[in-house]
């Protein structure tokens, strides 16, 4: 199974720790089972040319979907 890389944009605070929690599911509302797969999450400037970050990827339970993608207080003051 495939899932189509997906574009989530939102707002990130300077300077500051920033957890994103998501639960991934199908068409039908059902729960994506993660287990085996990797989930990766990028931080890029708006034209895709320069990217500011890679997220920390938590599995807080694989087989219902859920994850937390995280920056540190160091990677956001980075930029």
């Amino acid at each position: 199974m495939a899932i189509a890389p997906g574009i989530y944009n939102t707002t990130i605070q300077r300077r500051a720790d920033f957890p994103l929690p998501l639960v991934f599911k199908d068409g039908d509302g059902n729960a994506i089972n993660l287990t085996g797969w990797t989930v990766l999450g990028q931080v890029w400037d708006e034209s895709r040319t320069t990217k500011y970050a890679d997220f920390t990827t938590t599995y807080t339970d694989r087989i219902n979907g859920s994850i937390s993608l995280s920056l540190s207080y160091t990677q956001t003051a980075a930029q």
